[in-house]
């Protein structure tokens, strides 16, 4: 469960701030600390699905089931829970002057055993429109990749499967960044490099009961976003070296990931589109390769303090060798999400998913989901 002392620190942060004598004591040496925090309480339950019994690839889990992390390995079941995507966290930023500060950022989760640090990092704006920093951040492989744990910041109970979810989320490392103006367009770019190792990595249990530990080293990638008016576009390219290791077995895999992706969205005020694409290829060091393309589109409508919102996503595995990959993923999601705005900072979501594999994938097949989920930023 999420630990009791995370909550009382985003209670005591959310409610009354930090104590004046501490921000005096701060501000008289010319530094500043600012808190901020999220929360999302999420629960939910199998409607019904296809496999009955034993999870096919870990015996572990019983089905109905359905994987709505594939990160943590948020799994849900028949019976109603709030264990697989309930999280919270607290940031903190301090400024030491107007060129340099730094930012951590703790995330606890329902369904792990410890909070996890998920940022920390110094940044130096050392020209005007240019940021360096350095230290520990989040792969900013997709759209909302920054703020992904943040409930608030989008419209679906959380962020489609389909993308979001890969071994390694975060890395340590070194980048740059560029923020302009430029031709009416408000433009960020970045590149950055670095690496990552995540021990007992909960996204392998959707394949094996095993305990793996996954790295991704050698990482180098750019990204760049461009927004004008009701137009947004996201561009994402990124170079890694990636290997696993079975601890219960010794085995050892490893592979060239090249990763790509796009994001397209509209948003007229009322109406608005949100769209991505990402094409994940991995060549494998036993001369075989996995291609796997996925994307997400949906529509929503803001009605004054409701938002109803519908999604489809959509991820396909293709490989050269079905006798060393016999059971590549393939599925399509279909959800439906309504939302309700009591303020800026909280929010209530209702949603319905409809999933649907085929018969290769023998991930925990056909399923349909109910999940309510409570969103507040402090």
């Amino acid at each position: 469960m999420i630990t009791r002392k995370l909550f009382l620190i985003l209670l005591m942060v959310g409610i009354g701030g930090l104590p004046n004598s501490f921000a005096l004591a701060q501000e008289a040496q010319g530094t500043s600390v600012t808190f901020s925090g999220f929360l999302s309480i999420d629960a939910g339950k199998v409607i019904n699905g296809s496999f009955q019994g034993p999870m096919p690839n870990n015996a572990n889990y019983s089905c109905p089931c359905y994987l709505a992390d594939w990160s943590s390995n948020g799994m849900y079941s028949p019976t109603f829970s709030f264990t697989p995507e309930t999280r919270v966290g607290i940031q903190a930023n301090v400024k030491f002057n107007d060129l340099l500060s730094f930012t951590a950022q703790v995330t606890d989760r329902a369904d792990e055993n410890a909070p996890q640090v998920s940022w920390a990092f110094l940044t130096y704006a050392f020209a005007p429109n240019w940021e360096l920093t350095v230290g520990r951040k989040r792969i900013p492989l997709y759209y909302y990749s920054n703020f992904q744990d943040v409930g608030l910041a989008y419209p679906w109970v959380t962020p489609p499967p389909e993308l979001y979810g890969w071994e390694v989320n975060n890395y340590n490392g070194v980048s740059l960044r560029y923020s302009n103006s430029i031709a009416g367009y408000r433009t960020t770019s970045s590149i950055f490099t670095g690496s990552e190792t995540v021990l007992n990595d909960p996204y392998y249990l959707s394949s094996s009961p095993d305990n793996v530990n996954a790295s991704w080293k050698n990482m180098v990638g750019v990204d760049t976003e461009w927004t004008k008016d009701w137009f947004t576009a996201r561009l994402v390219y990124l170079l890694a070296n990636a290997s696993s290791d079975d601890i219960t077995t010794g085995a050892t895999t490893a592979a060239r990931v090249h990763s790509f992706g796009i994001a397209l969205n509209a948003d007229f005020d009322d109406w608005f589109v949100l769209s991505e694409f990402t094409a994940d290829d991995r060549a494998y060091s036993t001369n075989y390769y996995v291609n796997a393309p996925a994307y997400s589109i949906g529509a929503g409508y803001r009605y004054g303090a409701w938002t109803p919102f519908l999604n489809y996503g959509w991820y396909y595995e293709n490989t050269n060798d079905l006798t060393q990959y016999p059971t590549p993923a393939r599925y399509k999601r279909a959800s439906l999400t309504v939302r309700y705005d009591f303020n800026s900072s909280t929010a209530l979501k209702v949603q319905l998913d409809n999933y649907q594999e085929a018969a290769i994938s023998h991930l925990t097949g056909n399923s349909k989901l109910f999940r309510i989920a409570f969103d507040k930023t402090f």
